[in-house]
């Protein structure tokens, strides 16, 4: 389930329909208006890092985010009830970087 602190810090992770995870600032727009927030971290390098620990990076350019990087949790299914997953697990891993401060 999904809580409201998973969503209150100034970092907000998105997930869309094909597993690409993306992150934003409060004041920016998702990349492409679709994504779903799944969770949220304190700075970008914890998003970058949730990026890398759960995603594979894809070498083929994205379309929406020209010149940048950019990663899919391959194991996303596609599904609004799923979303719940990638939730639960990028939370215990936030969970387990921010004890180890």
């Amino acid at each position: 389930m999904i809580k409201i602190i998973d969503l209150s810090r100034p970092i907000i992770l998105h997930c869309c329909r094909d597993g690409t995870i993306t992150y934003r600032t409060r004041k920016e727009p998702t990349f492409n208006g679709a994504a779903l927030p799944v969770f949220s971290v304190d700075t970008i390098e914890q998003a970058q890092l949730l990026q890398v620990l759960f995603c594979r990076l894809q070498y083929g350019e994205h379309p929406l985010m020209k010149g940048k990087p950019w990663y899919r949790w391959t194991e996303f299914d596609g599904k609004v009830q799923s979303l719940e997953l990638v939730t639960d697990r990028l939370r215990k891993a936030y969970n387990e970087l921010t004890l180890k401060k």
